[in-house]
């Protein structure tokens, strides 16, 4: 298995965007990294578990301060403003894309992705983080073992229990909690994300969800954008390619089939979209990720 961490725009000398494109493990010991500035990631997302000092920061404009004992989980496609770091802040990170779990951001687990949007910060008991950074160094064994049968397949596994102990974290955190009255807004965005989830292989188009929900496209995006920073479309896109990238790394289907499945007029105009979104025709993703 590789690793690979692209910087591939940069808005400023403080501005970093990376594209995941396979497991990335890391510390905060690589400092230069989140020192300043503004950190973005295409394509996965991250859970990074703070052991010493303080990381404060803010997403959309909200100000957020990560602690010792506390969990952070990195959504794709948000874009995080570094504030502070204390001298001896620390934690483990791990980074990976998001068709690597393919099911996790289902209709079913919304709830529990939405809390995430509301509330990336989460305390846990000393157990809880003591069972996720053993899974962290399981992970790093496995990676680091060079002879390892099946490496890929394990860490996937890991990395599955890893994603599943925070989702169980917050989904105990949603129990203990009275329930909260949402906003028009977050009852919108709550709408649209259902039914991409449902309608990803044949609504590619933001007028076809706002439709739906009886609302403009314009409107719409506006709430996306307000609501977890990221736009209608760029949802959508961001959904289609995971799924679709997920059937060549996971399946027999030809490119075609996979385009017809995705309801893409021709394997033509799916290989241009696939390609402006990954940087990579679908034969050569299949070819790089099996």
């Amino acid at each position: 298995m590789n690793t690979e961490k692209k910087n591939i725009h940069k808005e400023s000398s403080q501005s970093r965007v990376f594209t995941i494109t396979n497991f990335v493990l890391g510390s905060s010991s690589e400092k230069d990294e989140i020192k300043e500035g503004k950190i973005s990631i295409y394509g996965g997302m991250a859970i990074c578990s703070c052991t010493k000092g303080v990381f404060c920061f803010s997403i959309n404009d909200k100000n957020y301060e990560l602690s010792q004992g506390q969990i952070f989980t990195f959504l794709p496609r948000q874009t995080i403003k570094v504030i502070s770091r204390s001298s001896d802040f620390f934690a483990q990170v791990l980074v990976f894309p998001i068709d690597f779990m393919p099911d996790y951001l289902s209709p079913i687990n919304y709830e529990v992705v939405f809390r995430i949007i509301e509330n990336p910060i989460l305390s846990v008991s000393p157990k809880t983080t003591q069972a996720i950074l053993q899974m962290h160094g399981l992970i790093v064994e496995n990676y680091n073992d060079k002879e390892k049968a099946y490496k890929e397949e394990i860490i996937k596994a890991m990395l599955l229990a890893v994603v599943l102990e925070v989702g169980s974290e917050y989904a105990k955190h949603q129990q203990t909690r009275l329930p909260a009255v949402k906003t028009r807004k977050e009852e919108l965005t709550e709408m649209f994300i259902t039914l991409l989830l449902t309608h990803y292989k044949t609504g590619h188009h933001v007028a076809f969800y706002a439709e739906k929900m009886s609302i403009t496209p314009k409107y719409l995006s506006a709430v996306m954008k307000e609501v977890i920073g990221l736009g209608a479309l760029d949802c959508i896109n961001e959904v289609v390619i995971a799924k679709v990238k997920s059937c060549l790394r996971n399946s027999q289907r030809t490119v075609l089939q996979i385009s017809d499945e995705f309801n893409f007029p021709n394997s033509s105009f799916f290989g241009r979209y696939f390609k402006q979104h990954t940087g990579e025709t679908p034969l050569q993703y299949r070819n790089h990720n099996q």
